[in-house]
């Protein structure tokens, strides 16, 4: 106790709030990041192609695995991360995601599309709270924002 100091009784009560929980991305080190059930058990896996599947796994990491809704992807970063050489097949395989219902689009002129993981058993895409919502920009890796190709 430090007797130069005189500590007063305090004047109000001190309340403690629960702590909140931060949302962080699935990190290296835990290894992985959740995919729905419903990929297998409704045989979307075993009826798409391997190209579509990265998609898929590429989409749901950058989404779900960051704690977000939707994404706005360039399609050079998709390409790059999915190993797909094509833009054409890149695209075909987010036509069939999103024609399955296993993903949504969001076009918008002039801006970049945004991607969000879908459960087609609810035929709706997962409502978001996300920056990226806000008007915030949304980033992949190494700061880098991510746009989407006009129309894609």
């Amino acid at each position: 106790m430090n007797l130069a100091h005189k500590h007063e009784p305090p004047q109000a009560e001190v309340v403690q709030f629960p702590k909140q929980e931060r949302v962080t991305m699935a990190s290296k080190q835990e290894g992985y990041t959740r995919t729905p059930n419903y990929l297998v058990d409704d045989d979307y896996v075993a009826e798409m192609s391997g190209n579509t599947l990265k998609c898929y796994v590429v989409l749901n990491r950058f989404t779900e695995g960051f704690s977000r809704q939707n994404w706005a992807i360039d399609s050079k970063f998709l390409l790059k991360k999915t190993g797909i050489k094509k833009p054409h097949t890149l695209f075909e395989s987010l036509k069939y995601l999103e024609e399955k219902g296993l993903i949504s689009v969001e076009r918008l002129d002039g801006k970049p599309s945004r991607f969000s993981i879908s459960n087609p058993c609810q035929k709706t895409a997962l409502v978001s709270t996300s920056h990226a919502e806000k008007g915030h920009n949304t980033h992949a890796e190494k700061g880098h924002n991510t746009h989407a190709e006009k129309g894609h």
